[in-house]
């Protein structure tokens, strides 16, 4: 599909910085630009410094999934978002814990998500067992 159509269906509300957010959106998701934030999340220095840019860099990515579009969630699957939020799940304050769990959650409420999960056992177990604990 192309890409003014896959962004058509991306409802975000207004901002006061952007006239027309759904394109603000839907650059960055096109641009790939959340792959940037990849390295920050994939520190695992527990410094101050390092946990605000691992909460901001986590709250770009939970405002990708808060859309509930197919595409965003194919895009973060094709990136390998699972593996960081699982360690950041287990590693990180309680408040990136919180935000990589509301990531991994609305992964899993999304059919494409799920079966994703679901597809080998080394990631069904790898998910359950970080919930679990």
């Amino acid at each position: 599909s192309s890409p003014s159509r896959r962004c058509a269906g991306l409802p975000l509300s207004p901002s006061p910085f952007y006239q027309d957010a759904r394109l603000s959106f839907c650059v960055c998701l096109l641009a790939q630009i959340p792959i940037f934030l990849y390295p920050v999340l994939n520190t695992v220095s527990k410094s101050r410094p390092f946990e605000y840019l691992r909460l901001t860099s986590l709250g770009v990515i939970g405002a990708l999934v808060k859309v509930d579009d197919g595409e965003v969630i194919n895009f973060l699957l094709s990136t390998e978002i699972i593996p960081l939020c699982l360690r950041i799940m287990e590693t990180s304050s309680e408040l990136s814990k919180t935000v990589a769990t509301f990531i991994v959650q609305k992964i899993l409420l999304d059919d494409m998500g799920l079966q994703y999960i679901c597809a080998t056992a080394d990631r069904f177990y790898a998910v359950s067992a970080v919930l679990n604990s």
